[in-house]
């Protein structure tokens, strides 16, 4: 597809924690949206008989892959080059893919991640150690954010896409939305709401770019097949 600006980049991003239906209807989703890139998150809590990474690239052939069972980037793009950066932590969430390939002339650079939860409902069921879960899991995400600001510092045309597991205001959202432009406010509809899937009520799920690149179209795609709905934009790059 071409616009005034060039040609159209489709780009979906999708945490599958909750894939109920199996890959199937995950993969059923991803091919009617039919991307050109893809950013997922939480592969591993995948359902179904076959285990999420050897089933994508089974039952998603035209794909490329660079990732572990934790996040990965998929391309039908040429990949000029891909790797996943591990992060300096003491738990889960350590893995950031990175992908580059060549779009439009362009030299485009992918990274995909998955924030900390700053609070998890679990912690009142044991109002004693509330207060020491609740510092470390906001410690655990500065962290994470800071590396994750190291990976991603290096300039060029990026999209860096996830859940950020942070609502379209306050600090953390902030924090993002001074480095990078949040594509569903330049074109998005709505709220633009993503999660739970089943009655979604908070958009906790992005994808940002680089001033250099314009969003054309952002839509927050219907579907059973995890417990957050996917994200698809599509982009220009600025010459």
């Amino acid at each position: 597809m071409v616009g005034s600006g060039g040609k159209k980049l489709r780009v979906m991003s999708w945490n599958l924690h909750h894939g109920e239906f199996g890959l199937p209807g995950i993969v059923a989703t991803i091919k009617a949206e039919n991307p050109d890139v893809i950013l997922l998150q939480e592969i591993h809590e995948v359902h179904g008989p076959l285990r999420p990474i050897e089933g994508l690239f089974e039952l998603l052939p035209e794909y490329r892959m660079t990732g572990n069972k934790e996040s990965a980037i998929l391309t039908k793009i040429p990949i000029e080059s891909g790797k996943v950066h591990e992060l300096n932590l003491n738990s889960d969430r350590r893995y950031i893919p990175e992908v580059k390939l060549r779009f439009d002339g362009q030299l485009l650079t992918f990274y995909t991640t998955h924030l900390y939860n700053g609070f998890r409902p679990v912690w009142v069921r044991t109002p004693g150690s509330l207060i020491y879960w609740s510092k470390k899991a906001q410690e655990d995400r500065e962290d994470q954010i800071r590396e994750l600001d190291i990976v991603v510092s290096k300039g060029g045309y990026t999209i860096l896409g996830g859940d950020f597991n942070t609502i379209p205001k306050g600090g953390v959202y902030d924090h993002f939305a001074s480095r990078f432009g949040d594509s569903f406010k330049h074109v998005g509809r709505g709220v633009g709401w993503t999660f739970p899937a089943n009655f979604p009520v908070v958009r906790i799920d992005y994808l940002w770019t680089t001033p250099d690149i314009l969003t054309a179209e952002f839509r927050v795609v219907k579907s059973s097949a995890s417990d957050h709905l996917p994200i698809v934009a599509e982009f220009v790059m600025k010459k």
